[in-house]
């Protein structure tokens, strides 16, 4: 039933104000006619007077609700009429259309209003990846974080000081940026760096399934870096890092680590199978900081793919068994790398730390190469 402006609801139907000290008061004011040109509706207007929309699904629309009763639609047909209440009943298409269009935009209102992009899922098949903010400032997240509320520079179009910027379905909270470690000029010390907060290893939002693969991306970064086929893709535990913004190094491997690693390899004390991977410890050489070379120990395993999250895998086969045999062991207390197989096909991953037992380091600075 159409309601017009300054119509009362009473009992269900529209009646118009009385009219005070006037001759024939209390006697109702006739209808105004319907508009010659569109026959009246057999459902009120949405938002007029009174009247306010009630959520539902579009298969079975609910109309609304006035203060007498409820007009519901089953199946998304109008509601039949009754002879007082309406004096045609015919619906057009147009109108009909109009209240399917409001109906639905109360539905898409709402994922508007939280920020939520319909399209950028749409292309990446996920929602917004939640970060990780120990909500300190941080010079490398400076560096790369993405415009927000009208400030900030970064994005694949706008890198700043990165050699790229990488957002899958322009979405920033599953991007990386890979970072110069030093300069723009020293391409053979490289951060790959994720685009959404995320403080470091120790986070459990990286063991989650949906979560980025950032070696897998450092990985495929690899053309950006000079100096050689030695690459590593090396990140430090939180027991030994200065910054506070997840970063994994893209540099090269150094080359006493190599033989060494390339030497247990052929010895046959790296396998295939991860849940080996606890106790298979090889003995790798590093340096200090005036290059001055020591020997430490690494768990190691070998791989065929980069596809894996690394991060789960370290917190499943290392983390974990230690904690069952009574060890300490944490994810903030690991230091993980990855690198090319130098003896065969593949990728080699190692794993240490100073808490479980063996001769272990907190970072993995010792086996990289930046010069």
């Amino acid at each position: 039933m159409e309601r017009h402006l300054g119509d009362e609801v009473d009992g269900g139907r529209s009646r118009k104000p009385r009219t005070r000290g006037a001759a024939g008061a209390g006697e109702a004011v006739g209808r105004r006619p319907a508009e010659p040109s569109e026959p009246r509706s057999a459902c009120p207007p949405i938002g007029g007077g009174r009247f306010r929309p009630v959520e539902g699904p579009i298969s079975g629309l609910t109309w609304g609700v006035d203060s007498a009763k409820v007009i519901s639609t089953p199946q998304g047909t109008p509601p039949k009429p009754s002879g007082e209440d309406m004096t045609n009943t015919t619906t057009t298409r147009s109108r009909f259309t109009r209240r399917i269009a409001a109906a639905a935009a109360l539905v898409v209102a709402p994922v508007l209003a939280f920020g939520l992009s319909p399209a950028a899922h749409a292309e990446t098949g996920t929602q917004h990846y939640q970060g990780c903010d120990d909500h300190k400032d941080d010079p490398i997240w400076d560096g790369v974080k993405p415009p927000a509320h009208g400030v900030g520079e970064h994005s694949p179009k706008h890198p700043g000081r990165n050699f790229d910027i990488q957002w899958p379905g322009h979405d920033s909270t599953r991007g990386w940026a890979v970072h110069p470690g030093v300069d723009m000029k020293t391409t053979q010390d490289l951060l790959v760096v994720p685009t959404v907060r995320e403080t470091g290893i120790e986070c459990d939002n990286l063991l989650r399934n949906d979560a980025p693969n950032y070696f897998k991306h450092a990985y495929e970064s690899i053309h950006f870096m000079t100096g050689g086929p030695d690459w590593a893709l090396g990140i430090n535990s939180a027991d030994a890092r200065r910054l506070n913004q997840l970063h994994i190094h893209l540099t090269r491997l150094y080359a006493p680590a190599r033989d060494d690693i390339a030497q247990a390899v052929k010895a046959g004390k790296v396998s295939t199978d991860e849940h080996k991977w606890v106790d298979q410890v090889v003995e790798v050489t590093g340096h200090n900081d005036k290059w001055q070379d020591s020997k430490h120990q690494y768990r190691a395993w070998i791989t065929d793919s980069v596809d894996a999250n690394f991060f789960k895998k370290l917190n499943d086969d290392i983390v974990t068994p230690l904690n069952k045999q009574g060890k300490s062991a944490a994810m903030a207390h690991e230091t993980l790398l990855v690198t090319r197989n130098p003896a065969g096909k593949g990728f080699v991953v190692l794993e240490s730390n100073t808490t479980s037992g063996i001769h272990g380091v907190a970072n993995i600075e010792g086996i990289l190469d930046k010069r």
